[in-house]
């Protein structure tokens, strides 16, 4: 962390703490169930898709149209001049995914839509007069279904590029939903039977429901793999029934909405906190109704302890390679001059990493810890502002301490290197080639406190507007206080 401001030197003591639910972890048996009937649905809404804010996509019954369900309001989502608009899936970016009839001729071709607010976006797939987008991710890759002249195809896209799914049973494939993870579910037949598939990479695996008569089929997956769905019962159309399910490894737990004179649950989908979105029809009427369930949240509060962690000195009395992997203290300073100033720069900064377990539910909050106990130098820096970033690569902690006392060493990481295992063996960090301002040997002065000749790598723009890696993404501040104690940064956003 590095602040743009002129300040000295502090010493801090690391943790992190993580905050996280257990709702996904567990699959809770106790839910919060929401009945979602638009305003004009008539006897049809349909809830198709839920993201991490909570938005729900589907359709409604009143000329079929697209919405948009957020913080209980209701936006109508309709293809301009189509007879249909079938919302089927939105990511975080708040990007919903469907599907709109035409007109004419009948019946009507349908195609796909990318809906950004105020924009739908064709998504056309090579050689179809029809196609349906069923599930899209965070990086805009879609799976949908089309029809060309060789029959239905499910098709997997990634920009311009296209690749039909196909089963090891050669059973036509129906594609419904991916995970940014690349986890593609759906429904599959094999054997007469439909079949529920996971594809991963290239690892195909299916599943049948024990209790299906042949009918089963993945709707959604969220990005711990959890999965939910349908099975259907019954001997024939007259009196088949379908049932909800949530997937998880290879167990099928039931699912299904509790109140009573209801039947027919069908999840649809689900996002990372667990929130479980689908249809119910209630048996008086034969309405079908879409449904929120939230599970009864408990919590975990971890705390971590630093993996490695060492600070990078530039311009120290034996320069930029010293490594202090081994000191007791972690140091943070910044040098006199900012900008593109020539002042000689004796920046230092704190790398921490911290290896996060395998949780298997999402972090809803993560802070960094570091204490703030001493300070060095004249200046008093209380109320100057301190960054943290994410770092892009690992480094070697080293065993360092000081280049004037025993255990002084160049090995490790350093500001120049992030690896130094002696002799010839030494890995820059990237940034160590990035454009910079030439300065007069030994140190090379760069625009700002975040961008010159090493010192680690991060997304950030330099001072002549130049992104590298992605340019400023988010980082985090927190600010010096009056008395030594903790200091605390949320970087919520940086860990998840």
């Amino acid at each position: 962390m590095e602040t743009k401001q002129n300040c000295k030197m502090l010493k801090v003591l690391a943790a992190l703490f993580l905050v996280g639910t257990l709702a996904t972890a567990t699959l809770a048996v106790q839910y919060q169930f929401t009945t979602l009937d638009h305003p004009n649905a008539g006897p049809l809404t349909n809830a198709y898709e839920i993201n991490n804010a909570g938005d729900v996509v589907g359709y409604y019954s009143s000329g079929v149209n697209g919405y948009v369900y957020s913080n209980g309001v209701w936006k109508d989502t309709i293809y301009p001049g189509g007879l249909n608009t079938n919302n089927q899936t939105i990511n975080n970016a708040g990007l919903v995914g469907g599907y709109y009839y035409e007109t004419e001729p009948w019946p009507p071709p349908f195609h796909s839509y990318i809906y950004d607010g105020t924009t739908f976006d064709l998504q056309p797939y090579p050689g179809a007069d029809k196609e349906a987008i069923h599930g899209l991710n965070d990086a805009c890759q879609i799976v949908g279904w089309a029809w060309t002249g060789a029959g239905l195809v499910s098709y997997f896209q990634d920009g311009d590029s296209y690749d039909v799914l196909a089963s090891p049973d050669s059973g036509t494939v129906y594609a419904e939903d991916l995970n940014n993870k690349g986890q593609i579910v759906g429904g599959c037949f094999a054997g007469g039977n439909m079949r529920g598939f996971v594809l991963d990479n290239d690892s195909w695996a299916s599943f049948e429901h024990p209790d299906a008569d042949g009918w089963t089929q993945f709707k959604g997956i969220n990005e711990a793999g959890h999965i939910v769905g349908a099975y259907r019962t019954g001997d024939s159309w007259q009196t088949w029934k379908y049932h909800g399910f949530i997937f998880e490894g290879t167990e099928f737990r039931e699912f299904a909405v509790p109140w009573e004179g209801t039947s027919n649950t069908v999840c649809h989908g689900l996002n990372d906190y667990g929130h479980i979105v689908g249809t119910y029809v209630t048996d008086a009427d034969g309405f079908t109704h879409g449904f929120v369930a939230v599970p009864d949240y408990a919590t975990e509060t971890i705390i971590l302890a630093p993996s490695k962690d060492n600070y990078i000195n530039r311009c120290s009395v034996s320069g930029n390679e010293t490594n202090y992997g081994g000191a007791e203290k972690l140091l943070v300073r910044s040098f006199d001059g900012i900008g593109c100033s020539l002042e000689e720069p004796k920046s230092a900064r704190t790398i921490i990493r911290f290896d996060l377990p395998d949780l298997g539910y999402p972090v809803i909050q993560a802070t960094l810890g570091l204490y703030y106990y001493k300070k060095l130098g004249s200046i008093d820096p209380v109320g100057r502002t301190y960054e943290v970033r994410r770092l892009l690569n690992d480094w070697t902690e080293g065993t360092g301490i000081n280049p004037a006392m025993a255990g002084g060493t160049t090995l490790g990481s350093s500001w120049q290197n992030r690896h130094n295992f002696g002799g010839s063996m030494k890995f820059l960090w990237d940034s160590h080639d990035m454009p910079h301002i030439e300065d007069t040997p030994p140190c090379a002065q760069g625009c700002s406190g975040w961008d010159y000749l090493g010192g680690g790598d991060y997304p950030y723009t330099d001072c002549n507007g130049t992104d590298h890696w992605g340019g400023d993404e988010v980082w985090v501040t927190a600010v010096v206080p009056s008395s030594f104690g903790w200091m605390e940064w949320d970087v919520t956003a940086l860990i998840q």
